[in-house]
């Protein structure tokens, strides 16, 4: 099986990490889906971060939630329905 895989990675890390990227977050596109786990996104604040920042750039997201390792097709059917809505406004 022949097959070519690209994928580029820009890690972006340190303090305010979230809070300073904007520019980076909006230079990307003006709609997201932000996929999380069960709780700790919120529950850490990382998750208020990341919305607080896109609403700033005014980037529409949508959010799917309860993501567990590996998860199973019928989240990722889920998580793909979301993210037609939000690619479609």
């Amino acid at each position: 099986m022949d097959f070519d895989f690209y994928l580029p990675t820009h890690i972006i890390s340190g303090a305010e990490c979230v809070r300073g990227g904007g520019a980076v977050f909006s230079s990307l596109g003006r709609k997201c889906l932000i996929v999380t786990g069960k709780s700790s996104a919120k529950a850490c604040g990382a998750l208020d971060d990341c919305t607080a920042v896109l609403d700033e750039q005014g980037v529409v997201y949508g959010g799917v939630d309860g993501i567990g390792q590996n998860p199973l097709g019928c989240s990722c059917e889920s998580a793909g329905e979301l993210a037609r809505e939000v690619g479609g406004e």
